[in-house]
């Protein structure tokens, strides 16, 4: 049995919205791999909205498991702000992912106070076990 660290990132974007637009984006963080168990350490959110005419604006996140071996899927974060200059650890303690489990992230709002694009970074670490 192997054991090995890593990390991985992913960059979420919509854009350009127009204003008064309502946003959604998604992506799948991280997906186990067949014959694999994953110890997710960290999962870190950041709002990396650029900001319009000096203004920068709130990010709402999801981030939910999806449980393969049940279909079920779980919520981590739900419709949680993450405003400027931020950043939001959505794990409290180790998460582990069995085979084909995943991380799902979502973010989504609305361009009501200015037109652009609306964007987070996720990051992780995690232990894989082969």
């Amino acid at each position: 049995m192997a054991t090995t660290y890593h990390n991985t990132g992913s960059n979420i974007t919509q854009g350009p919205m127009a204003l008064d637009a309502v946003y959604s984006a998604s992506a799948e963080f991280l997906t186990c791999p067949a014959s694999s168990t994953i110890i997710l350490k960290s999962c870190q959110i950041t709002n990396t909205t650029p900001p319009s005419a000096s203004t920068y604006y709130d990010i709402n996140v999801c981030a939910y498991l999806y449980d393969n071996s049940t279909t079920t899927t779980h919520s981590l974060a739900y419709f949680s702000s993450v405003p400027k200059y931020a950043s939001l650890d959505v794990l409290s303690d180790n998460l582990v992912l069995e085979e084909n489990d995943k991380l799902i992230v979502d973010i989504s709002g609305s361009s009501a106070k200015a037109a652009g694009n609306y964007s987070v970074s996720v990051v992780g670490s995690f232990l894989k076990i082969t």
